[in-house]
């Protein structure tokens, strides 16, 4: 059985063939959904999902009436996707999930098989009408985590409750209640906060423009304990003042903004009473890199849940994506 599974985001796009065991091979595209919104037109994305399966199968050496089954997770299936399907509203479980899957023929990328899209999941909150400005923290959506996060739960031996923390240019705290069902997300803008601080502010240099890749434990909980006594904004100009009047390092430097970033990051957890008891759950940080290792030796260092933070294996981190679409497919009946 071949399996193709598509993975659109919105700078990137990934396209794998696998079976039921193991992927066979993965093709990026350094395309995603942006482009559409640049162009008005989600032609270049189609092209460039078209290209990199194609190229999947003659990486893999086989033909397209091979392929059993395209599966699609991801911004692929939003508005400036291939197709929009619309959110579930959670609680979702993998049943419900499976249950919502739509095919649709996307003749720019295939015309021998169907993509079976899987939607994403949007909070409760969403379905407030009319809409409810004091519920605006904690409305929130996902494409694409939804998947992910049922591949750790399936991966990884976790006690649940839990919240499954899934790093990247958008954090997702994504929470399951005790029976394994998403009862909710919230998302944050960690990665790309850290990308303009390195980029374009007055700390760009000072960070020598690039992100933090190994925790300095002392540099990274300061900076964050400045944040939380201070505020970002605050704890983001000390960057300065450390290369102006300390002997540090910039590799410290970069520790001391990714505390203080990861720090404010994390309130959106803390404060929020509305489908999550943070005071149960487990916390498993599902990343590696800066943002995954900074962020779990924080919560590790935090009394309140340095007993209940986890972090994701490596080898479950891989094709994971590609796993959580084979699992809802799998349940659907569809494989």
């Amino acid at each position: 059985m071949y399996i193709a599974c598509i993975d659109t985001g919105t700078t990137n796009t990934r396209v794998c063939i696998r079976d039921d065991k193991k992927v066979y091979t993965t093709i990026k595209k350094d395309v995603g959904v942006r482009i559409t919104s640049i162009d008005g037109s989600n032609q270049k994305l189609l092209s460039a999902i078209h290209e990199a399966y194609q190229e999947a199968l003659k990486d893999v050496g086989i033909l397209e009436t091979e392929i059993d089954i395209i599966l699609a997770s991801g911004m692929i299936s939003s508005n400036l996707g291939a197709a929009e399907i619309p959110h579930l509203v959670s609680p979702v479980s993998m049943k419900d999930l499976a249950d919502g899957i739509v095919p649709k023929i996307i003749p720019e990328i295939s015309n021998l098989h169907p993509i079976h899209f899987i939607p994403g999941v949007k909070n409760a909150a969403n379905g407030v009408s009319p809409f409810q400005l004091d519920n605006l923290p904690f409305i929130d959506m996902m494409r694409g985590e939804e998947v992910e996060a049922f591949g750790v739960l399936d991966l990884e031996n976790i006690e649940k409750p839990a919240i499954l923390i899934l790093t990247g240019s958008h954090t997702k705290f994504v929470y399951v209640d005790e029976t394994g069902t998403i009862q909710g997300c919230l998302t944050t803008m960690a990665g790309e906060t850290l990308m303009q601080y390195t980029s374009s502010t007055i700390i760009s240099k000072a960070l020598n423009y690039d992100y933090a890749r190994n925790v300095d434990i002392e540099y990274l909980l300061s900076g964050a304990d400045t944040c939380a006594k201070m505020g970002l904004t605050r704890a983001s100009f000390c960057v300065r003042t450390l290369e102006q009047f300390s002997t540090c390092t910039v590799e410290q430097r970069e520790c001391y903004i990714l505390g203080a970033v990861l720090e404010d990051d994390f309130k959106c957890v803390e404060n929020n009473s509305s489908f999550l008891d943070i005071d149960t759950c487990n916390l498993i940080v599902c990343g590696s890199g800066g943002l995954g290792d900074g962020l779990y030796a924080l919560l590790k260092n935090k009394e309140k849940f340095a007993n209940r933070t986890y972090k994701a294996k490596p080898e479950t981190m891989q094709n994971l994506s590609s796993y959580g679409c084979f699992l809802v497919a799998k349940k659907a009946g569809l494989i």
